[in-house]
Order: structure tokens, then sequence, then C-alpha cells
């Protein structure tokens, strides 16, 4: 199945985005505020579009204790079962509850969502695949350190229950001006009956002091067949 559905259920997945930008976010803003996510990904295999926001609870701050993650996603993809090509359509919506932590150059984030998915397949639904609502359960685990000179190297996963499917990235960045940061991104993903490898660059940019961008662009394949271009963007945005 296609890249984008991956990460259909992946409302936790704003808990790394938003602890992977939280350090260009000025300490005014960044604490106890929420932050707003929203971003795409596309390849000619999927497209994927989510809109959600990280919201510290309990006395915590962005980066650093527990969170919430309201979180709406859509994805769209095509594959390819025994001769026959397929469409597929797949709104989610869930919910996440985590908890973040930052020490000594260190970042960890562990976070668990429960939502609501809807497939629907065309021309028909193949043998052996997802349609229908499904609910899900996604644990994912981020963590970061950081290296000399303001590199870092981050890791990220998780696991969709309903969908019994998996995904994990990992990048570095390192920074090239006071506000940019660009390194090699690695992703995988699969389920089970499918299975998708990505690899591109990755752009982090502080556009302003509170609105950060990050670019992804390089090559996805849906395996065993041949890589076609990949392109994915996020904002963030802090607000009270």
């Amino acid at each position: 199945m296609g890249m984008a559905h991956r990460r259909a259920g992946g409302a936790a997945t704003l808990a790394a985005i938003a602890l992977a930008v939280v350090a260009g976010v000025p300490r005014a803003w960044a604490a106890p505020q929420s932050l707003a996510i929203a971003g795409a990904q596309y390849s000619r295999s999927g497209s994927y579009v989510y809109l959600g926001a990280i919201r510290p609870i309990g006395g915590g701050e962005l980066g650093h204790g527990f969170f919430i993650l309201p979180f709406l996603g859509w994805s769209r993809y095509t594959f390819r079962q025994d001769g026959t090509e397929f469409s597929g359509n797949q709104p989610a919506a869930s919910l996440a509850i985590g908890r973040a932590w930052s020490v000594h150059g260190f970042s960890l984030s562990l976070s668990l969502a429960g939502g609501y998915s809807n497939t629907t397949l065309s021309p028909h639904a193949p043998p052996n695949s997802f349609r229908g609502g499904q609910w899900f359960a996604e644990p994912e685990l981020w963590a970061r350190a950081s290296l000399p000179g303001g590199a870092s190297v981050t890791v990220n996963g998780g696991y969709l229950t309903g969908l019994r499917s998996y995904w994990a990235t990992a990048y570095g960045q390192i920074p090239i001006t006071r506000f940019v940061a660009v390194g090699p991104e690695v992703d995988f993903g699969g389920g089970t009956n499918y299975r998708n490898h990505t690899i591109a660059l990755r752009i982090a940019d502080q556009l302003t002091p509170r609105l950060a961008l990050t670019l992804s662009a390089g090559a996805t394949t849906n395996v065993p067949g041949s890589y076609h271009p990949y392109v994915s963007f996020s904002l963030s945005l802090p607000f009270r």
C-alpha cells in the first residue's frame, strides 16, 4: 500500500514534530503554550494531509511533562495486487496522551494514541485488505540526541494496532546557519500486505521566531517496486 498509509492514524507523530521544533521557540512562547501542526506528504503512490495540536497538561510545557494531542488526518494511496491496481482513501481522527523528558542533551517522548479510521477501496476490496471502520491504538517512541556543533540525531517509530502496521524514521540534522539545519532521512513502514522505504534530504528552517518549517525531498518505494519522487512538509506555530 502507499507511503501515506503508514501514518494514517499517527496523532502521536505530532509529539515528535513538536519536540523537534520546540528548541527554536522562544521561552516566552514555550511554556505553557500549545503548538499547532499542519503538513502533507506526496508521492506517486499516495498522499497524506494532517492537522493537529500538542497541548501541555498537568503543569507541563512543550518538550517537558505530560501532553495531549488531538489530530485529524486523511490519506490516499494506490497499490497493485495480483495484477490489479487499487486505490484507497482513509480519513482518521485520534487523541493521544504522552510524556516528554529532556535532560543533558537527550530528549525522549512516549505517547499512546487512540482513534478511529475508515478505509474505502476501489474498484473493490482485495483479499486480506483492511476496509471499513477500524478502531486503533498507536504507541509511539521519539528520541533525540544532541551532538557537538549543534548537530543532532533523531529516531521515531510507532505501531498501529487496528491496521497491524508499523513505521520508523531516523534522521540527522546539521546546522548550516543560525536558523537552518539539513541532513539525511530514512523511513521504513510495513503491514500485513505491504512494505515501503523512503530516503530523503530533510531541511528544517525557523522562518520566524514562532513559525517553523520542515521540508523533506527524496524517493520512496513500495517494495518490491522501483523508487519514485517523494516530498513532504510540516509547519508548526505556538498559540495561546
